[in-house]
């Protein structure tokens, strides 16, 4: 019980400290324990780097470099927006991944 009783009160200690430092309101069911707790995109997949940028000519520039494999890497390729170039990353990284994940050894 008294476990307890200090683990609630380091937690009230720690939510006071954060909020007069930062002025802000620390929400309920908040992990402190967990350093970076963000989701993964398909951009984080180790072996993998994406690279993409917007061109002068408001077209947007995408490219897949695969370490490990070079032959899975695409070359640089424009879209007319944003969001034509990030379903093409998606779809592209996701048949990648599982490329490498059913090689042998």
């Amino acid at each position: 019980m008294q476990k307890t009783t200090n683990n609630i009160l380091r937690q009230r200690v720690v939510e006071r400290l954060l909020f007069e430092m930062f002025d802000v309101v620390v929400p309920y069911g908040r992990n402190f324990k967990t350093v970076d707790n963000d989701p993964y995109s398909y951009k984080d997949f180790p072996g993998i780097e994406v690279e993409e940028y917007g061109g002068e000519d408001g077209g947007y520039w995408v490219k897949i470099d695969v370490k490990d494999k070079p032959e899975l890497s695409t070359p640089a390729r424009m879209f007319s927006g944003q969001e034509d170039a990030q379903h093409f990353l998606r779809k592209n990284v996701e048949e990648i991944k599982i490329k490498l994940m059913n090689q042998p050894g």
